[in-house]
């Protein structure tokens, strides 16, 4: 993949983490032809994490913070501390309690602002992302 492509799929899951109405459309009142897990938001955000840290590509790392700045980088990093500071979070959630998982979660609270945070100091419009990928919100 290469580095440009990488970083808007970085911008698109930062948005999934940043949204709350795709969080509820696609995660807690997904059907099944769509529907996201929310788990799989976290993990693909590592998976961009993981790309640009242990790339065989030196440097990668240093030219996303280049790129994004940074004030984006330490949001993202952020994030990724949210979430591994209580890995089991997610575990007292069930697909009957995912609304509260979205709604009133402090550590997904914390993930979701942070991925704002991030996109908005990236220059990222979210709301002109929720239009094009949220239908019907």
């Amino acid at each position: 993949m290469c580095f440009s492509a990488a970083i808007k799929k970085l911008e698109f899951h930062l948005a999934e983490l940043a949204s709350s109405k795709f969080q509820l459309k696609f995660c807690v009142e997904g059907t099944a032809e769509e529907y996201v897990l929310i788990d799989g938001l976290i993990e693909d955000f590592d998976s961009d994490l993981v790309f640009f840290r242990w790339s065989p590509r030196p440097g990668r790392w240093a030219s996303l913070e280049q790129h994004i700045g940074g004030k984006a980088l330490s949001h993202i990093l952020a994030i990724e501390s949210a979430y591994k500071s209580t890995p089991d979070f997610l575990d007292k959630y069930s697909f009957e309690t995912l609304r509260e998982l979205v709604d009133k979660d402090p550590i997904w609270a914390t993930i979701r602002e942070e991925a704002s945070f991030a996109l908005d100091a990236m220059g990222f419009d979210i709301d002109k992302w929720e239009r094009e990928n949220v239908p019907g919100m």
